[in-house]
């Protein structure tokens, strides 16, 4: 008889879990059940994001001549290759592949500058590289911005959603920075 009722219990327990899981709304939940498919997404494609930017933050580094320029280019660096470290954790936590990095990576995802938009950047001099170089970092943080918002509505992870309004907070806070130093 005990047999019998540690059988059916087993079995209800099991239900209840797997409806539970089925009830979530996530087709491939990751491994540790912290969070959905928009977390994932959301690391997957900021982490080469992050990496453009230290693209064109080396850049900056090099080639600027506004202490604008060379002091956001070392702050978002530091900031931003903090974020990717974070992100990367999770998505190893969760079995899921870390982004490779490299040159140029992810030109053709959503919110990526593309291969001309850099061309350009690697091209200019002076005070032409600075103007450009800050209307370029502003379209592109507008992007992460976007990116970060999406997954603060649609993730179920909170370290990410936190991540994602540290995003939204500080890359604003840039945009309108730059905004108001540009001519």
């Amino acid at each position: 008889m005990r047999t019998k009722s540690f059988a059916l219990l087993a079995s209800l327990f099991a239900a209840v879990l797997l409806a539970g899981c089925s009830a979530s709304g996530e087709e491939n939940p990751p491994a540790t059940g912290a969070g959905n498919e928009s977390d994932i997404r959301f690391s997957q494609q900021m982490i080469p994001h992050h990496q453009q930017t230290l693209e064109i933050a080396a850049l900056a580094e090099q080639r600027g001549t506004m202490p604008l320029v060379k002091e956001t280019a070392k702050e978002i660096a530091a900031t931003e290759t903090a974020e990717i470290e974070q992100m990367a954790g999770w998505l190893r936590s969760w079995n899921v592949e870390v982004p490779a990095g490299g040159a140029h990576a992810g030109h053709t995802m959503p919110g990526m500058l593309t291969l001309q938009d850099i061309a350009a950047l690697e091209n200019a001099k002076g005070a032409d590289f600075d103007q450009m170089w800050l209307t370029t970092l502003a379209k592109h943080l507008r992007e992460g911005v976007a990116m970060a918002k999406n997954v603060q509505l649609t993730g179920a992870h909170q370290e990410t959603k936190a991540l994602a309004q540290e995003i939204v907070e500080g890359q604003e806070a840039k945009i309108a920075e730059i905004t108001q130093a540009s001519p």
